[in-house]
């Protein structure tokens, strides 16, 4: 229940730091109100953890890598898997946006979940 706690906070209001041409560029993004609860159904039920590698996917929404490059991500899966729960959140978002609002990178748990 703390981890729910702790990530419901970046609903309102999520930083996220990332590397860009070697400075460091801050992001500001929200969400909607009821896409963080849909997104954190589908981790619990991808990963028990953030940093997972589960080969060929990895990290707490268990990404492939082409999925997390195409929405900003960088890194080799292995440096990509020690993403914060917020990056991994963010890219998340990114992807569902990228998708039209479509869970289907996530085909097997966002039914589970109860989401389209």
């Amino acid at each position: 229940m703390r981890a729910w706690c702790l990530l419901a906070a970046y609903a309102v209001a999520l930083v996220v730091a990332c590397a860009s041409a070697g400075q460091a560029q801050i992001m500001r993004w929200t969400v909607p109100h009821w896409w963080l609860p849909g997104a954190l159904c589908v981790h619990r039920h991808e990963s028990y953890d953030w940093h997972l590698v589960d080969w060929p996917y990895f990290g707490g929404m268990q990404f492939e890598i082409k999925t997390w490059w195409s929405v900003g991500g960088r890194g080799s899966i292995y440096q990509a898997r020690w993403s914060s729960p917020a990056e991994q959140l963010y890219r998340a978002y990114r992807v569902w946006r990228r998708d039209g609002g479509s869970w289907r990178e996530w085909p097997t748990t966002s039914r589970i979940c109860g989401l389209q």
